[in-house]
């Protein structure tokens, strides 16, 4: 758009060309309106008139501002490029960047890791952060979502977050085993959290103090998926308790697909005759937001002329126990945790307990 460039126009101040009455008695002329400027006017109204996508009409006054009120002059549709350099597309294209300038773009992909960048139109590419900086993460957005940006000059910023909400799904798998999980339509993440199985504990002769097997490796994280793609989850099957004053063998790893593992803890120590010092590591996780190790197993105590059974260690953030036995060993209490070693305070044999199955919950 153009100021009035016609004949007779005059200075309004700061070098800026504006229009003249007529004035016959003091014999000004009026400044000339040409057609290609009017024409230029009309066209540049009728733009914002139409953003709304309707018909310009006779008798509607108020079509400019309902073309500004709709937001389309700084709505792209959807994103193009990649999950780590998006490119967006606006109308009319923009020609400079201007700090302040807000942007709705609506994203294609959900954001890989290693940070994003974002490019408008013919413009150079700059960094896209989350709000205050930092770095875009894996799970920041899903694909589907509207991201509200804004460019700071030196980059740009998502004013908030995309994902807000809480889960409304969830599934539970708590048997040892495996089992295919199909992500539902809409869903393009997932929150899992994975525990390995417990350990078996260990088994006490008639006069031995034997130890309780190890908790599984407890870790979660947020996990891009693909609508209708198919996602292997197994369950870990707890370890066996040990007999004839033997070890038990170690609980199983659980996961979710590739994604997140989770290993089971190790077993509980057995003996035949007095203490068994060493006790049974907690298992690990790996590729968790979050990786916590599961807890020893215990070591036997004290108990009059003989031994109580160590106990079985737990799964981080899983509930569940195998407690100090006196007599016949207890089995893990609660998903990942590890079984307690028989007691021997009365000169009997006795077996490890088996360690509880590892578990695995998914949320979308």
């Amino acid at each position: 758009m153009d100021r009035v460039n016609g004949l007779d126009w005059i200075d309004i101040g700061g070098g800026r060309r504006g229009f003249r009455d007529r004035n016959d008695t003091a014999g000004f002329p009026g400044t000339e309106i040409t057609a290609a400027w009017l024409n230029a006017v009309q066209e540049e109204l009728a733009t914002i008139a139409s953003l709304n996508g309707a018909a310009l009409a006779a008798g509607d006054f108020a079509q400019v501002a309902v073309g500004i009120q709709s937001g389309a002059l700084n709505y792209a549709a959807g994103a193009g490029g990649t999950a780590t350099d998006l490119t967006a597309a606006l109308y009319p294209p923009v020609l400079a960047r201007k700090p302040g300038m807000k942007l709705r773009v609506l994203a294609t992909y959900a954001p890989g890791a290693g940070g994003c960048s974002l490019k408008v139109d013919g413009l150079a590419a700059d960094e896209l952060t989350r709000p205050g900086g930092a770095p875009i993460q894996l799970g920041d957005w899903a694909a589907g979502q509207c991201l509200d940006i804004i460019d700071l000059g030196t980059r740009y910023e998502l004013t908030t977050l995309g994902f807000t909400g809480l889960p409304s799904n969830g599934v539970a798998y708590i048997a040892a085993g495996s089992y295919p999980w199909t992500a539902p339509e809409g869903c393009t993440r997932v929150k899992a959290s994975v525990g390995g199985a417990g350990g078996g504990g260990g088994a006490c002769g008639i006069d031995g103090g034997a130890s309780g097997g190890g908790g599984g490796g407890y870790g979660e994280g947020i996990y891009p998926v693909a609508p209708g793609n198919l996602y292997t989850i197994t369950v870990g099957a707890g370890g066996l308790g040990g007999t004839l004053a033997g070890n038990g063998t170690n609980g199983g790893t659980s996961s979710f697909s590739t994604r997140i593992s989770c290993t089971g803890g190790r077993f509980g120590y057995g003996i035949s005759s007095g203490y068994q010092a060493s006790n049974a590591a907690g298992g690990t996780s790996t590729d968790g937001f979050l990786n916590l190790q599961g807890a020893r197993g215990s070591n036997a105590l004290p108990a009059g002329p003989g031994w109580a059974g160590g106990a079985g260690g737990s799964c981080p953030r899983l509930a569940g126990t195998a407690p100090y036995s006196l007599g016949p060993a207890w089995v893990g209490g609660g998903p990942g945790c590890g079984g307690s070693a028989g007691g021997c305070f009365d000169g009997v044999a006795r077996d490890g307990g088996n360690g509880a199955a590892g578990a695995v919950f998914l949320e979308w």
